[in-house]
């Protein structure tokens, strides 16, 4: 209501039930202010301070906390509630201020209600989506069964089972053979050992502690990843493997560069092949 006071009418007139009411409810908050300064005035000069009890002072005080709540409990249901002037224009504005205020808020509600609808939409889309999923391995499993059942004469027997993880070893076997042996060959093919002339090169251009390096030592690149894919698989808690002067230094860089190994995190002379067979 407060803010009826900076309101004007189009034509500026003041005369305007409006502005009547505006000034009337301006009087009204006037006699009010007028009022609640007089009785702070009168309690002020006849409130005087009362001797607490020296002997319980502390149930003293609450005594004198009670009174005075009991008074203003009395005053509140003596007293008759106060309403707004019974100027329509001044009760039209009022009304149509909390109209606002509630339409608003319910504008609010009703946005976050629109996005909460949306996210249940969205779930119930996925929900939906997972059911579909799994009525559709019950659809297999059942046709499984009931094949199964269909054809008692064939016993799934333990010989029948490891004879067919028998099979699965071999061929896994074979497989393995035919990727080491393309490893091998794509390895010695790209990745051969460096020359002499190579290595007196590299020298100048490695680090101080990779310049013990010589041709006697070296071992073929095939050979440092055997040990990586050794120390992985058959010692995945300790899969490091010592970077020594058989290691040609810029094989090691390149596999550090493109994340095939990685240095440990202490020791920069300890390297691990990532487990990508995880």
């Amino acid at each position: 209501m407060a803010s009826l006071q900076g309101e004007e009418t189009p034509d500026g007139d003041c005369t305007s039930p409006t502005a009547k009411a505006v000034a009337e409810l301006k009087q009204v908050c006037q006699e009010k202010w007028e009022a609640v300064k007089t009785n702070h005035e009168l309690i002020t000069k006849t409130s005087d301070p009362k001797n607490v009890d020296d002997v319980s002072p502390l149930l003293a005080i609450l005594h004198e906390k009670e009174k005075r709540l009991t008074g203003e409990i009395e005053t509140v249901k003596n007293s008759k509630p106060s309403v707004l002037p019974e100027n329509p224009d001044i009760l039209r504005e009022v009304l149509r201020k909390d109209l606002t205020k509630s339409i608003s808020q319910l504008q609010e509600v009703l946005t976050l209600v629109n996005s909460q609808k949306k996210e249940l939409t969205q779930q119930i889309s996925r929900e939906e989506e997972i059911q579909r999923q799994l009525q559709a391995v019950h659809t297999c499993l059942e046709i499984k069964l009931e094949g199964i059942a269909n054809n008692d004469e064939e016993e799934v027997t333990m010989s029948s089972v490891m004879s067919e993880l028998d099979l699965k070893i071999r061929k896994g076997e074979t497989m393995n053979r035919s990727l080491t042996k393309r490893l091998v060959h794509f390895v010695n093919e790209h990745f051969p050992l460096p020359s002499v002339e190579e290595v007196k090169a590299g020298k100048k251009k490695l680090r101080s502690s990779d310049k013990k390096i010589s041709m006697e030592n070296l071992v073929p690149f095939k050979v440092v990843l055997q040990e990586l894919m050794n120390k992985c698989i058959d010692e995945p808690h300790d899969p490091y493997v010592i970077i020594t002067n058989r290691f040609w230094p810029p094989y090691i860089e390149l596999l550090l560069r493109c994340q095939i190994v990685l240095r440990h995190p202490e020791d920069d002379q300890r390297i691990k092949l990532v487990p990508f067979h995880l």
